[in-house]
């Protein structure tokens, strides 16, 4: 949720990062940039998010807090994966966060302690480990299904002309993955759109 003090101190991060980070006690021998965290697929976006060296090495996440926040550490599980997935990171590094977050135990925090009692916070613990796996399951399907349409339409384009608004309308239409890799098989042995629609 942004807040009015948000603008100041992102611009101030914006214009001094080094002096934040070497605030934070983190050194950047290597070029900083300010990467952009709008995370608008979901309810809230993360305050601040810089990216040390080129190509990039390091990344630090500042969340401004004017009040305790009970929910922060869950929010920030959540922006971090956000952040790894909008930064089209390998699937491969999204495989490990999830693995560290699950090692990472909450429950040593004695802030922690105060905030949860111990089966809320397993709870929490197991329902992010979830949403996490489905979400970035879900996510990679549903980009997966979009350049599939995107490719069905490029090169049905080349073959047949612009696609009519209906045959876009029909192509948009279908998400699952499998039955657009079998349209993509069958674009090639097809004369026309309809023939190629004819096989939805």
């Amino acid at each position: 949720m942004s807040h009015p003090f948000d603008a100041t101190l992102k611009e101030l991060v914006r214009r001094y990062p080094l002096d934040w980070l070497a605030g934070l006690g983190l050194s950047a021998d290597q070029p900083v940039r300010l990467l952009n965290a709008d995370l608008a697929t979901v309810s809230t976006d993360a305050d601040t998010v810089l990216g040390i060296g080129d190509p990039l090495s390091s990344v630090v996440h500042i969340e401004f807090q004017s009040s305790r926040d009970a929910s922060l550490s869950r929010r920030i599980m959540i922006y971090a994966a956000w952040v790894l997935i909008g930064m089209r990171v390998p699937r491969s590094t999204l495989k490990a966060f999830q693995e560290a977050m699950a090692m990472v135990d909450l429950r040593e925090s004695s802030t922690y302690q105060l905030i949860l009692e111990e089966g809320l916070a397993e709870g929490i613990a197991k329902g992010i480990k979830q949403g996490m796996e489905k979400g970035m399951e879900k996510g990679m399907e549903k980009g997966a299904a979009e350049g599939l349409r995107l490719m069905l339409l490029q090169i049905g384009t080349r073959r047949f002309g612009l696609a009519p608004d209906a045959v876009r309308e029909s192509i948009q239409a279908v998400d699952n993955v499998a039955r657009l890799r079998r349209l993509g098989d069958r674009l090639l042995d097809v004369a026309t759109w309809q023939e190629l629609l004819d096989t939805l």
